[in-house]
């Protein structure tokens, strides 16, 4: 059972908290809301405060006793709450207290113009249930033209089933291993808010700080989409989210619970972005040892990963990183991604290095997204292709005359390939190598002796 609730009118601008995994610790005490946590709100909150968001697993036993003591936990404050439903919360007493409070276990209503919407990630296993889904489309639909800012609320991180957010460590039932084959975050839900580009939208989960090995808060912003979360319970950084709203603006700040705590700024918490560059040679004489390779530093990076192939030797977990050649080095990549701990890392950032004199043809346009390199050993031409996506080329072999040896169209990974052709001796001579994306073609002679 789902409404809306009535129009909340609020005069000039406003703030309004929001608080994730409220029962704080597995192991405390508390049948109610965490101690820190009501202790650091009850001296934060003013006339400017608008209302309060408590985003999931509010009570660690979903009883009567710990029910009634939420209740009176917060009537004691003198600001407007609203439940998400939880994991921990989610039994028949939970949706006794949901339907008393708010009528149901997912609802809407509007501050000023701006609209919140409140869903359940439980009501179908870490996921939005279909009909949630149809109200989402229908609150939306009937929204007005004025309302150009949209709040949406629930517990789990649902957006950890896309890849980017594999390494984020967020409660254990939030983590992209355990969200992967549950959410439709990223084929339902955001499709339909991505389409909404009048509308900026803020979607606020809190399934963090709940575990001693968890983050405690995360944003990041997809298109016209900001995710963000904030927890507490079993992290030294445990915290609450406030967020200050004006006409033009809607800032977010993370309110750590410990006094002796510096929170950053909330942009840190997010998965690293893509280094922009390695400086260093791109071409290097065979056996040359200690040559300086280093990216540019991330913000929010708290090491970096290199990835070597084989012929190339080096170590660092810092932006700067020593590398020695072998002897037979001849071309290949070295990549560095930005890593930040407990967040994930980045996608790699990859340059292509080469040993003086090797044979090398480039696309003859600015900024070609397909690179190629031939060599010949015996009788064998080893073609190595470089290119900055997935796609798919055409690769030919030629004699002088012209004769076609050998064609084919192969769908290649980003970075590099290699495709290796072995001739026989009497095929010995020059030939011509040549790799297409369909728009240009790129040759190259080559020797087999």
């Amino acid at each position: 059972m789902s409404r809306s609730l009535a129009f909340t009118q609020s005069e000039g601008n406003y703030s309004f908290f929001v608080a994730g995994h409220t029962y704080g610790s597995h192991t405390g005490e508390n049948i109610g809301l965490h101690p820190p946590f009501l202790e650091k709100l009850s001296t934060d909150i003013d006339s400017t405060f608008f209302a309060l968001f408590l985003t999931g697993d509010l009570v660690n036993q979903s009883t009567t006793a710990s029910w009634n003591q939420v209740k009176t936990e917060l009537n004691n404050m003198s600001i407007p709450s609203y439940y998400i439903m939880g994991n921990h919360d989610a039994n028949a007493l939970g949706y006794t207290a949901f339907n008393e409070k708010h009528g149901g276990t997912f609802y809407s209503f509007y501050n000023h113009s701006d609209l919140f919407i409140i869903l359940n990630s439980t009501r179908q296993e870490r996921s939005i249930s279909s009909d949630q889904v149809d109200f989402l489309k229908g609150v939306l639909t009937s929204a007005g033209t004025e309302t150009k800012r949209v709040f949406i609320f629930f517990h789990e991180l649902l957006w950890n089933s896309d890849a980017k957010y594999r390494g984020m460590m967020a409660n254990s039932r939030s983590r992209y291993a355990q969200m992967v084959n549950f959410s439709n975050f990223w084929s339902e839900v955001f499709p339909i808010l991505a389409a909404d580009l009048k509308r900026n939208y803020y979607v606020i989960a809190g399934d963090v700080g709940g575990n001693t090995d968890a983050v405690s808060a995360f944003y990041d912003t997809r298109e016209n989409v900001t995710l963000l979360a904030s927890g507490m319970g079993e992290v030294s950084d445990e915290n609450y989210l406030k967020v200050d709203v004006s006409t033009d603006t809607v800032q977010f700040s993370f309110i750590p619970l410990n006094e002796e705590i510096t929170m950053l700024p909330v942009y840190y918490y997010a998965v690293p972005e893509k280094p922009d560059t390695i400086i260093g040679p791109v071409e290097i004489i065979p056996g040359t040892q200690s040559i300086s390779y280093r990216t540019g530093e991330i913000f929010n990076a708290t090491s970096y990963r290199w990835d070597l192939p084989a012929g190339i030797s080096g170590s660092s977990n810092i932006s700067s990183i020593q590398l020695g050649f072998g002897s037979d080095y001849q071309f290949d990549t070295i990549s560095v991604c930005a890593v930040n701990k407990g967040f994930g890392e980045s996608e790699p950032f990859k340059l292509s290095v080469k040993a003086e004199g090797y044979n090398s043809f480039f696309l003859n346009r600015e900024n070609s997204n397909l690179k190629m390199n031939v060599s010949s050993k015996n009788n064998e031409i080893n073609v190595h292709c470089l290119s900055y996506k997935r796609q798919t080329i055409i690769l030919s072999v030629f004699d002088l005359q012209g004769k076609q040896l050998y064609n084919e169209r192969i769908l290649i990974s980003e970075g590099l390939s290699t495709m290796n052709f072995e001739f026989s001796h009497e095929q010995q001579g020059i030939y011509l190598v040549s790799i297409s994306d369909g728009i240009m073609r790129q040759t190259g002679k080559i020797s087999i002796k």
